[in-house]
Parts: structure tokens; C-alpha cells; sequence
């Protein structure tokens, strides 16, 4: 069967759930073409302390690209922007091949979902088959990537549609069950918390919104309908069921390896 090849994976912490699917889906694609995973894992984060996160990080010094015939870097669950470029510029240098999952990298080949596309026709739908007119946007982190991309297309779909886009209802927070609650808090706040429809970056913050709300006597879908993202496992069994986008994990990890 000749040598085996040796695939290193780099990741830092994000959704359990995700990362068990993806590597998942390289493990099983390593155990039907010869190859071994060597996994570099570590709980840096997007709550993290920043010094907190440098510590974590450091387990990428310990890869040496020598060692390895490929490279996955699971870009998205690294929250430090420089430590994705030493990365990035790292294994380029190498001049193996590698794969960047959920965040395009340069000079790394890409494979995830297309944020922008995803959300655009989710907005889309809310437009067109349920006559909203009045959306708010609960977003994550304002300098990530992938929340950057879904708003870019709430926006863009609200602007075909002639419908005025009021900053006031355009707000970053996070990505976790908290968060949602702070975007819920923000909105009431301003009076503005049961809209036509609120479009959230992913499926906690929906259900963060959702739960404030209930203890505020607004529920959806009755007094608003509400998306997520990401296709958690719990969004199926929240009540009532979230509307949310399938990233089909466990094939995205297969297809990189």
C-alpha cells in the first residue's frame, strides 16, 4: 500500500458540534485513501481573553510543515485575525497542498458554503412569500467574515426589493445564546424588537431573540418570524423550529481531506 500520507488539521475552538461533524468527515476520508490526521487543537475562541487566546494558539509553533504531505485549516474557528496569516503564509510556504474550511484564505484552496448566496435567498424568501417589509438584523462579531457576508446580502436584497435600509435595525453583537438575548434587550429598547421578520447571523442568537422575548409576552412565529444559520442540531428541536441553513458539515470535512 506504499507509505501512508499525513494530513495535519489546525483548529481552535468553536461549536462542538461543528467540529466533531468535520473531522468526522476527514477521518472518514483519511481511512478510505491511506492517510493519517494529526490534529492541532486548542479552545482560543471568539469570547476568549485575547492574551488568554495567544496562549491557546501556540499550539500551531509546534507544527512543523516538514513533517506533513497536506494541511486543513479550519479557518473559521480561529478567532485572531494574525495568527490566521502566520498560518495562511506558513503552509503557502510550504508549497503542499491545503484547504481553508469557511474562510477564503490566499493561496489556500476553499471549500464551505456560500455565505453570501445562502442568506440572500433566505432574505429573499421572507420578502417575496411572506410580504416582509420591516426586517431587523441581529448580527455577529463586526469584523468577521462570515457575518459580514449575510449582511452584505440583507442589504443588498432589501435595496432590489426598494426597501428602505434603517441602520438603527442593523446590529452586531456575538454568536452565542447570550448574545441573541442582547439583540433582543437592544431592540425593545428602542421599541423596534417584533418587526415584520428578524434575520439573525446564526441559530443562538435566534434562539437567544426567541427566549427574551417570550419572557417578554412576544412570541414567534405569531408576533414575528425569525431565521437563523449554521443548522445546529437543537435548531430542529427548539420550539417553535428555527428556519436556518444547512452546512452539511461532515461533507465539507470529507471533501477538503
Amino acid at each position: 500500500m506504499g507509505l501512508r500520507r499525513r494530513i495535519a488539521v489546525l483548529t481552535g475552538a468553536w461549536n462542538g458540534e461543528v467540529l466533531y461533524e468535520l473531522l468526522s468527515g476527514i477521518s472518514q476520508a483519511c481511512s478510505e485513501n491511506n492517510a493519517d490526521t494529526f490534529v492541532f487543537s486548542c479552545y482560543g475562541g471568539w469570547s476568549e481573553d485575547p492574551i488568554y487566546n495567544i496562549g491557546e494558539y501556540n499550539i500551531f509553533s509546534l507544527m512543523n510543515t516538514d513533517d506533513y504531505d497536506g494541511f486543513i485549516i479550519i479557518s473559521r474557528t480561529i478567532a485572531s485575525y494574525p495568527i490566521r496569516e502566520q498560518l495562511q503564509k506558513k503552509i503557502v510556504a510550504s508549497g503542499k497542498p491545503a484547504i481553508s474550511i469557511e474562510h477564503d484564505l490566499e493561496g489556500i484552496h476553499y471549500v464551505g458554503i456560500n455565505n453570501y448566496e445562502a442568506m440572500y435567498h433566505m432574505v429573499e424568501h421572507l420578502i417575496v412569500h411572506h410580504q416582509c417589509r420591516v426586517l431587523n438584523y441581529a448580527g455577529g462579531p463586526e469584523d468577521d467574515y462570515e457575518n459580514l457576508e449575510r449582511m452584505r446580502a440583507f442589504r443588498d436584497v432589501l435595496a432590489k426589493y426598494d426597501i428602505h435600509v434603517e441602520e438603527r435595525r442593523i446590529r452586531y453583537f456575538g454568536y452565542k445564546y447570550s448574545d441573541g438575548i442582547d439583540a433582543f434587550r437592544h431592540f425593545n429598547k428602542i421599541e423596534i424588537a417584533s418587526p415584520d421578520a428578524v434575520v439573525c447571523a446564526n441559530d443562538e442568537l435566534a434562539v437567544g431573540y426567541c427566549c427574551e422575548a417570550s419572557r417578554n409576552g412576544i412570541k414567534a412565529p405569531n408576533d414575528f418570524p425569525i431565521t437563523g444559520f449554521d443548522n445546529f442540531r437543537f435548531a430542529e428541536t427548539f420550539v417553535p423550529k428555527l428556519t436556518t441553513v444547512d452546512r452539511e458539515k461532515e461533507l465539507c470535512g470529507y471533501h477538503s481531506c
